[in-house]
């Protein structure tokens, strides 16, 4: 086997068997530390393979009386914050248009003039 002149290994007919970027990579994945800057194509690791293991035991707790009636109030508590939110939204939202419609005066159409005229406003 002899070398060719950019450095790949090559065989008595020229065809490259070993490419220099091969080379030059192993050698570095040889001198970095850190796992994950080796890029090197092992063989994968089946990770899709579900681990065998006994199922979780089914707890059951039962509430009494008293947390069933809060977990309740809770979940009222909750809606009837939710309503008091939108309904002041819309509160706020009217008095938005109330406040644009003080703002801009409109005239009705019957005391719109004939014609532009650019003194009289």
């Amino acid at each position: 086997m002899s070398v060719n002149a950019r450095g790949d290994t090559i065989d008595g007919q020229g065809r490259i068997i070993l490419p220099v970027t091969k080379k030059v990579g192993e050698k570095y994945q040889r001198t970095v530390s850190n796992r994950a800057a080796n890029i090197v194509k092992r063989k994968p690791v089946d990770s899709f393979t579900p681990i065998e293991s006994a199922p979780a035991p089914e707890t059951r707790v039962e509430l009494t009386e008293e947390e069933l009636e809060f977990l309740d109030t809770n979940e009222e508590d909750a809606e009837i914050e939710a309503i008091k939110a939108v309904e002041a939204a819309k509160a706020l939202e009217a008095a938005r248009i109330e406040e644009m419609k003080k703002k801009i005066k409109v005239k009705p159409a019957s005391e719109a003039p004939d014609f532009f005229d650019p003194n009289n406003e």
